[in-house]
């Protein structure tokens, strides 16, 4: 997938904003391009160490990613500001999109 440099600062700007809670988000786009970077509200009760959609949420930006810009979920990202940066088996267990990274 390719990052513009403005997108990695946000995606990094976001993760210290939320810190010490973890923070989340979508990538939009096509052919491995990021098109637009989606922040996402935590809605977990633990944030500190997981977090979760707000359903509304959610579903209001797969719409407009999937049906209204016709483009594809490239990323579903996340901060892991109070354990390492590799995928915990919860990260591995709920993954959804196979075709994300």
């Amino acid at each position: 997938m390719i990052l513009t440099p403005t997108q990695l600062a946000q995606l990094i700007a976001q993760a210290r904003r939320d810190a010490p809670n973890e923070t989340w988000g979508i990538i939009g786009g096509k052919d491995n391009r990021a098109l637009e970077i989606y922040p996402m509200k935590n809605v977990h009760a633990k944030t500190e160490t997981r977090y979760v959609a707000d359903p509304q949420e959610l579903l209001q930006v797969l719409r407009e990613i999937e049906d209204e810009k016709q483009w594809d979920i490239l990323a579903i990202y996340h901060s892991h500001p109070a354990t390492q940066p590799y995928p915990s088996p919860t990260d591995i267990a709920e993954a959804h999109y196979p075709d994300s990274v």
